[in-house]
């Protein structure tokens, strides 16, 4: 079995204010498409000046620094250092955090689905990203979005007819993409030029917004 790494920093070219990594753990060659999530590892984020931070674990498999507590500084090198509860010990090769391009333009394009069956999926609209790409080579984009609704009511009593709770301040309805949203790139083919009408989602009407 190997151990699986997936994260986010936090820094200069991030929106988050805190940097978080899931851990989990291929299992055997019956199980298909299932990882084990790794829980109760100590998880460390350090720099080239020594600077460091314990990783606490969120839920099950998913460790984040404080935020705020932990920015990363482009042009500094940082690596991960992973020691789960049975003693076994990952540490990664020290990765310089480079600089990001800003969005140029950030638009969305309006789609009619005429043989969609509800209202909500008939109305769509797809959201584009203009940027350009670094003069260095080996750069490389993850694109991804959340989803949030905002909701009149936290909670519903079953009855006839059913009734909504009030919320006593905003509720919001937060999904994350989880399903198809492996969106990367390289700039191999496109280095120093613009990347234009990159796709980011499909939003449907649901009334809600989205960040990205």
């Amino acid at each position: 079995m190997a151990c699986c790494i997936s994260g986010v920093a936090a820094g200069e070219c991030s929106l988050t204010q805190f940097s978080e990594h899931s851990l989990s753990r291929t299992a055997d060659y019956s199980s298909t498409s299932l990882n084990l999530l790794e829980t109760g590892a100590l998880v460390t984020i350090g720099d080239t000046l020594g600077n460091q931070e314990v990783l606490q674990q969120q839920t099950p498999g998913v460790y984040r620094t404080k935020p705020g507590d932990f920015q990363g500084v482009v042009g500094r090198s940082y690596k991960l250092l992973i020691q789960t509860k049975d003693g076994t010990l990952y540490e990664s090769d020290p990765e310089r955090l480079k600089d990001c391009p800003p969005i140029d333009r950030l638009y969305y394009e309006y789609q009619y689905d005429p043989i969609a069956l509800t209202n909500d999926k008939a109305n769509l609209w797809n959201v584009f990203v203009d940027t350009k790409d670094l003069a260095t080579t080996g750069d490389f984009y993850r694109w991804e979005w959340t989803h949030y609704q905002f909701l009149d009511y936290c909670a519903t009593v079953t009855g006839n007819p059913s009734t909504g709770i009030s919320c006593c301040r905003n509720c919001w309805d937060i999904t994350h993409c989880y399903s198809n949203c492996v969106n990367i790139a390289s700039d191999i083919a496109i280095n120093g030029h613009s990347i234009s009408r990159q796709p980011i989602p499909q939003v449907t009407y649901d009334g809600g917004n989205l960040i990205f």
